[in-house]
């Protein structure tokens, strides 16, 4: 979470959702109008989301916003949540607070200055300004924005001192508006299944080269498009154009030169800020190499062959050459950088200013000058100190003549000397003022001071004409950061073989040859497999139910003549090992990679408009947490059926194995009964299961899914053969049409190292439990009790044993079965 960031939330009675978020350190609000949550999205869900987006480290919430709202946001445990009183967000006030903003923008925005003929004030054009980003009718959001201010100013107030810890004043100099439904909705068990964001080691971490070539600027800008995934086309489309143009080979050498240029671009938003206050030399020397290098950018970018993608657009009409060349000559020409890293200061360069010049070529000469006023000193002061007589400059003290500090100069009459006032001592030097020095003070003056000043004023000047271009300095500094992550999603592309997929409106997921591109870098030959389903797909699947798979083409060859168009719901079986898991996130994470706009890996895909990506794949257990395993499990299933609409992608991985056996295959099946119930507003939907397995509880044989075209069975291929009388299994990691037969449990505990002694006596008691037989007392091998322990037996314990294994549960005689158990409770030793 960044610190920086503060969040407000307030939740109407009309599940109404609005928000605001202030960054300090950009100096940027971010307004979210009132969004009313609909299909099947509750309203502590929009606000989760919100937040989870925006990343907030201080939550300031409307104490009306409800009893789960506010239940939700108290098991919050990344940022600080402070319930504020409704009056705070009191709508009237609010606005009051958001139009005496001081923004510039607003000042020559075009609305105000078609107002300006008219009694145009402040406010005024603050409010037509607003009106251009978002409405001052959403009454939430408003009230959501001024509560925010108020809190901020409360805080810098009390503290008396910055909200962040690099000096910026509480201000804020831009506004943008954010809406929740043109974004992806993803929540923070998606971004934790899929492997999106994880503190554990990535499979980069271990090749030669680990360094993902971004800039500090573009890794922000990138994480944010990770957590906001657009569903606008054309977004999705300006970035895919920009990465095949800059995969083009005859560009490689263009390319090349944009990645140098950028890599050397500094956060300028945060030093353009400062400019009202004091750089460092480092930051003068970023600001000089943004014009040097946006310069550069220009350049190439203009000899790129086709260079028609929007973010080049955004280039030739922000990269203003001639700003440019001015904005760096100027930087250029006053500061003298060698000077000033040598010296920790900036220090202005010779002949910007002549009263400069002259000031330090006096002050470069007065070591010479005080030496000889030393000497005529000397002449006019006793021998025994004019020796060792010195004329030094302090800053703010002046001219002074030190003498070394004598053995007798031990009362107030031994620092008498003629000529000579005592000024003060230290351990080992008297110092004193003369005529002379008094004199010097006057004509020369403190000239360190003086120098200081002038080159602070000198400086002063520079800043004040680089803030007049510190709009246009930022807004280069920001289509740099998005070049950069562009350039990122060519080199991926063009590295790992990547493609561009075609971004449709429909529900549509079409993948020939997908592959996870995190897991293919740890393997040397990955498989690859087919997806398609959803509106309007061709499917190459098994129809549930339905044995003829010979009509059926593998999902790795589709034709014309198998195609589906209601595929829906994909259950796929398979041994453990087998893949499904990694099957089920490669689909996820190539949806997700396609509405961020980057290229996907697969031979060729067709992905639909996906609103959100839900998942049922894996439970973070915390100490922190008082949900069981299974617990967890069902509330993202829950969250799941809750949330999910016609154009969501839903991937669910073996839910209900952590209950009992019955009612986890009844969970798992009601939860896909309940999806195709919802018809043309059913998700797609990937699930995962062993539960066909045990024909006590036969999904498909007790009928307990619906035998429909919308939901169609796939398993993950094996090979199983002998070879020297040992069964031999072979993964071949690939998705065909039908049903899985056995989970291959005890081969994968078998890889795992269970010892063979123990995998015997399971493979022995899986068959009993497969065939609904019980185990014989004879059979002392399959008894989990030692054969001398048996021998011990009370012979009363032996006739319960006997007695219970002819037991006929439908026509046995229970009492008596009971009576022998008490019996043999009473006399057994």
């Amino acid at each position: 979470m960044n610190k920086n960031r503060i969040a407000s939330i307030s939740v109407s009675g009309s599940n109404a959702v609005a928000g605001a978020l202030l960054d300090t350190s950009e100096q940027l609000l971010t307004l979210m109008p009132d969004f009313v949550c609909q299909d099947g999205l509750a309203a502590c869900d929009a606000v989760m989301q919100f937040l989870l987006m925006m990343r907030p480290s201080t939550v300031v919430v409307n104490a009306r916003s409800g009893e789960k709202v506010l239940k939700r946001l108290d098991e919050f445990e990344d940022a600080a949540v402070h319930v504020c009183p409704s009056s705070d967000f009191a709508y009237k006030t609010a606005c009051n607070r958001l139009l005496s903003l001081h923004i510039d923008a607003a000042v020559h925005s075009s609305a105000s200055v078609a107002f300006e003929g008219a009694h145009s004030n402040h406010q005024t054009r603050m409010r037509l300004y607003l009106e251009t980003i978002a409405s001052l009718q959403n009454v939430q959001m408003v009230g959501c924005a001024g509560a925010l201010l108020s809190h901020v100013s409360k805080h810098v107030l009390q503290s008396g001192e910055s909200v962040d810890d690099n000096d910026c004043d509480f201000n804020v100099t831009s506004i943008e508006a954010f809406h929740l439904n043109s974004h992806m909705i993803l929540n923070q068990d998606c971004y934790t299944s899929l492997n999106i964001f994880r503190n554990e080691k990535h499979p980069n971490m271990f090749s030669s080269d680990n360094k993902d070539g971004l800039s500090l600027f573009g890794k922000a800008l990138l994480h944010q498009w990770f957590m906001r995934p657009s569903l606008q086309i054309s977004v999705i489309r300006a970035r895919q154009m920009a990465v095949s143009e800059l995969m083009a080979r005859k560009n490689k050498n263009v390319v090349d030169t944009l990645r140098d240029a950028v890599a050397c671009i500094s956060n300028i938003p945060r030093i353009c800020m400062k400019l009202k206050k004091k750089l460092t030399v480092q930051e003068w020397e970023a600001l000089l190499k943004c014009s040097f290098y946006c310069l550069k950018i220009r350049a190439a970018s203009d000899q790129l062959t086709s260079a028609a993608a929007p973010i080049f657009e955004k280039i030739r009409e922000f990269f203003d050459a001639s700003l440019l060349k001015e904005v760096g000559g100027c930087i250029n020409t006053v500061i003298d950088f060698e000077l000033s890293s040598s010296e920790t200061a900036v220090t202005v360069k010779h002949g910007v200013d002549q009263e400069l010049d002259e000031l330090k070529r006096s002050y470069n000469g007065l070591d010479d000058l005080l030496s000889r006023v030393a000497q005529e000193i000397a002449q006019t002061i006793p021998d025994s100190v004019s020796d060792a007589l010195n004329v030094i400059y302090f800053p703010q003290l002046g001219y002074l003549i030190t003498i070394p500090l004598r053995e007798d100069m031990n009362s107030q009459e031994s620092f008498m000397i003629p000529g000579l006032d005592f000024q003060f001592c230290t351990s080992k030097t008297v110092f004193y003022k003369s005529a002379q020095m008094i004199e010097l003070d006057e004509t020369l003056g403190d000239l360190h001071s003086i120098i200081t000043d002038k080159e602070i004023e000198i400086v002063q000047r520079l800043q004040e004409t680089i803030l007049m271009h510190a709009d246009a300095l930022i807004q280069v500094s920001y289509i740099c950061a998005e070049l950069d992550c562009l350039l990122a999603f060519a080199d991926a592309a063009e590295k790992y073989n990547f493609v561009c997929p075609t971004i449709v409106p429909d529900s549509y997921l079409e993948i020939v040859q997908g592959r996870h591109p995190l897991y293919e870098q740890c393997l040397e030959h990955f498989i690859g497999n087919n997806t398609c389903m959803g509106k309007g797909s061709a499917s190459s699947g098994k129809s549930v139910q339905s044995d003829d798979t010979s009509s059926r083409a593998s999902t790795a060859e589709t034709d014309d003549t198998s195609k589906d168009k209601d595929l829906k719901v994909m259950l796929l079986t398979g041994p453990n090992f087998s893949g499904k898991s990694v099957y089920l996130k490669q689909v996820g994470l190539i949806v997700f990679m396609a509405h961020i706009g980057s290229f996907v890996p697969a031979k060729h895909a067709i992905i639909g408009i996906t609103d959100r990506i839900l998942t049922r794949i894996q439970a973070v257990e915390s100490d922190t947490k008082i949900q069981s395993a299974f617990m967890l499990d069902s509330q993202q299933m829950a969250y799941a059926l809750r949330n999910s609409t016609g154009s969501s992608l839903v991937l669910i991985d073996e839910y209900g194995k952590g209950t009992l056996h019955s009612n986890g295959v009844g969970l798992f099946c009601a939860s896909l009964v309940e999806f195709l119930r919802r018809q043309v507003d059913c998700p797609n939907v990937i699930a995962t299961t062993h539960f066909q397995q045990n024909p006590f509880t036969e999904i498909f044989a007790h009928n307990l899914l619906p035998e429909t075209p919308a939901l169609q069975q796939f398993k993950m291929d094996v090979f199983q053969g002998t070879v020297a009388e040992e069964e031999q299994l072979t993964f071949l990691y690939r998705i065909v049409p039908g049903n899985a037969g056995s989970s291959l449990g005890l081969y994968c505990a078998r890889l795992a190292g269970i010892s063979d002694s123990v995998l015997q006596r399971a493979k022995e008691w899986t068959h009993f439990l497969n065939n609904g037989s019980h185990l014989n007392k004879e059979d002392e091998s399959r008894v989990n009790v030692a054969p001398q322990q048996q021998q011990q037996l009370h012979p009363s314990v032996d006739a319960v044993i006997k007695y219970f294994d002819s037991f006929d549960c439908e026509t046995g005689d229970i009492k008596a079965l009971w009576d022998l158990v008490r019996f043999s409770e009473a006399h057994a030793v």
